[in-house]
């Protein structure tokens, strides 16, 4: 995995202290923190090329979207912004949501697969729970068929 600047938020507070008073602050290869546009400043966004992967929201949540490219790096970003409790593998060319545990020489490892990787998922930064699905501008997708699959993720 690259060298980021910022990695594994746990809460807004992380998020806004980083980025400070700027506008827009490099992370990473390719890759910036920057008030999000649409939403003012309201949105904190992470883009890796030309594509906003990670949206952070005052309420303490975060939406995760790979924007039609499903790489390996896109994949490594998205799970480097993810809380520590949760990551993104893949497995036979599908991306996969693993639990994460704190292990006894103060390191976050992997605990278990807990199912598939749902591009627009909004998870919760303290605790890593995944809340729901929407799309980029916080309108709820009809995601019925997904509510058992996240229940199961959540209940792990």
């Amino acid at each position: 995995m690259a060298n980021l600047a910022f990695s594994n938020p746990r809460s807004w507070s992380d998020v806004e202290a980083f980025l400070g008073s700027r506008q827009t602050r490099k992370v990473g290869y390719e890759t910036t923190m920057h008030y999000s546009w649409p939403y003012e400043s309201d949105f904190i966004a992470i883009r890796y090329h030309n594509t906003d992967i990670v949206v952070y929201r005052p309420d303490g949540t975060a939406q995760y979207t790979n924007g039609g490219w499903q790489t390996s790096t896109t994949k490594d970003r998205i799970s480097a912004f993810m809380p520590p409790s949760l990551s993104v593998f893949q497995r036979d060319f599908m991306w996969r949501l693993a639990r994460n545990r704190y292990s006894d020489n103060g390191y976050w490892v992997f605990a278990k697969n807990i199912g598939d990787y749902v591009d627009g998922m909004r998870v919760r930064l303290s605790d890593g729970q995944i809340l729901d699905v929407t799309n980029t501008y916080g309108d709820l997708r009809d995601y019925a068929a997904l509510r058992p699959t996240l229940e199961t993720i959540n209940a792990e």
